[in-house]
C-alpha cells in the first residue's frame, strides 16, 4: 500500500505512477480557473518562506557576526516542519 500512497513522501521507494500522481496533484490546481490564483499564490508564499530566513541569515552573517539569528532560525524550521515537500 506504501508504493500507491502518492503524497508519503518517506524516502521509501515509490512506483512510477506514484510519482505521476504527486506532481499531477501539485501541478493540476494551477489550471483549474478560480482555484488558481490562491493556489499559485499560496506556492509562491511557501517557497518565499523557505528562502527568505536563510538570505536573511546570509546578509546579516555579512554585516554583523556577533547578531543573534535566532528568529530567522525559528521560522525557519517552523517552515521544515510543516513543509510537505
Amino acid at each position: 500500500m506504501n508504493k500507491l500512497d502518492f503524497l508519503d513522501s518517506d524516502d521509501i521507494e515509490k512506483s512510477g505512477g506514484g510519482a505521476f500522481m504527486r506532481a499531477a496533484a501539485q501541478i493540476v490546481p494551477a489550471f483549474i480557473p478560480g482555484v488558481n490564483t490562491w493556489y499559485i499564490g499560496a506556492r509562491v508564499g511557501l517557497g518565499l518562506a523557505q528562502i527568505l530566513p536563510t538570505v536573511g541569515k546570509m546578509i546579516a552573517g555579512i554585516g554583523d557576526s556577533n547578531l543573534d539569528n535566532s528568529i530567522l532560525s525559528k521560522i525557519e524550521a517552523w517552515d521544515n516542519a510543516l513543509s510537505f515537500s
